[in-house]
């Protein structure tokens, strides 16, 4: 609608190049824990836990670019009226369940970004009680 399409294009690989950039990083912390998990204590902890959040909503990101158009909940509509070289786009709509894959990534997209918050929080909570009023072991 406000983008043409090139830009449509060259923000749906830039926002997928990001993606794919947070999965590796991701994906390198988790497998470092894995490898050996004592070096991350107490307050380094929900470190693992943002990762592991953030490596599925890059991989959401990036199966969404792998799939294109075919994740969109709803299919582009025609506009009532012909306004110069408005085109119209896929969007999403509310009450339908036409589309899994769509609800499947935004389910993955949406509980794991509240759960990266959360985890955020802890890990604030945490530093603060550890530097702050002197809490670490």
């Amino acid at each position: 609608m406000f983008f043409s399409e090139n830009e449509r294009t060259v923000l749906k690989y830039w926002v997928g190049s990001w993606a794919a950039v947070c999965v590796a990083s991701c994906l390198f912390t988790v497998l470092t824990f894995l490898i050996d998990s004592s070096r991350f204590r107490y307050p380094e902890r929900p470190i693992v836990f943002l990762a592991i959040c953030y490596l599925i909503v890059g991989c959401a990101y990036v199966a969404g670019l792998g799939a294109g158009d075919s994740v969109a909940c709803r299919e582009a509509f025609q506009p009532q009226i012909k306004i110069g070289r408005m085109q119209m786009l896929s969007t999403i709509t509310q009450g339908h369940r036409q589309s899994t894959s769509c609800t499947v990534l935004f389910m993955a997209l949406y509980f794991c970004s509240m759960a990266a918050f959360g985890w955020w929080a802890c890990l604030a909570l945490a530093w603060f009680l550890a530097a702050g009023l002197k809490w670490g072991h």
